[in-house]
This record gives C-alpha cells, sequence and structure tokens, in this order.
C-alpha cells in the first residue's frame, strides 16, 4: 500500500520581507505570499507560473528551506527524530 501523503505540502502560507538595508530602514514589507496552501504527490511535475514579482521565487526559495520562515510545534518535533 502507497503512503498517500504528500511529498511537499505548504499550508495557509503568509510571507513577508523583513527590514531594510541599514538600521534605519527594519519596517517589514507588505505580504508579499497570503495564505498559499499546495501540496504535491510524490514523484509529481509541478510548473510554477506568474508574473514578474508574484513571488515564484520566494515561494519555491521556502519550500526548499532557502528562507527561514516559523515552524510549527509539530514540525519541529518531527525535525528532532
Amino acid at each position: 500500500m502507497e503512503d498517500a501523503s504528500p511529498a511537499l505540502e505548504v499550508k495557509e502560507l503568509t510571507y513577508r520581507y523583513g527590514g531594510g538595508a541599514t538600521i534605519h530602514d527594519r519596517a517589514l514589507s507588505e505580504p508579499k505570499l497570503v495564505d498559499v496552501s499546495c501540496s504535491f504527490p510524490r514523484g509529481s511535475r509541478v510548473l510554477v507560473s506568474g508574473a514578474n514579482g508574484a513571488g515564484k521565487s520566494t515561494l519555491l526559495s521556502i519550500m526548499g528551506a532557502g528562507r527561514g520562515g516559523e515552524r510549527t510545534e509539530e514540525e519541529k518535533e518531527a525535525g528532532k527524530s
């Protein structure tokens, strides 16, 4: 029997860029990704398309752990093993 759980899943992701280049400009940006949810079955191929600045690279970077984000307690516990 195959495992029905997705190989990769994102639930209700909201992301904004933090801080500016100098200490005097540290305000957070407006949210760039808002409540994004998606899941991908193992072995699937995915096309991500959209306009320039839509957040494609940001989403893929977060999903590939290239950008930090808060992890749930469940994710933290799973990472300990």
